[in-house]
């Protein structure tokens, strides 16, 4: 027998509910970002900033902050 929720299905890449984080296998980088949020590692801006650098890639980061 298979279990399914498909109304609870969220699609996201990764998906935070409390202390729970699950993510699809392509989503290391969303479920790393929501790792750090959870155990609040960083001010929210820096985690934003290291998810934006590694999510666009160096060039097209660094292009964007000027």
């Amino acid at each position: 027998m298979t279990a399914s929720n498909e109304t609870g299905y969220v699609h996201q890449q990764a998906v935070r509910s409390g202390q729970i984080i699950t993510a699809n296998g392509s989503a290391f980088l969303d479920f790393g970002k929501r790792v750090l949020e959870a155990l609040q590692a960083a001010p929210q801006p820096e985690i934003d900033e290291w998810y934006s650098f590694y999510k666009q890639g160096f060039h097209d980061y660094m292009n964007s902050k000027h």
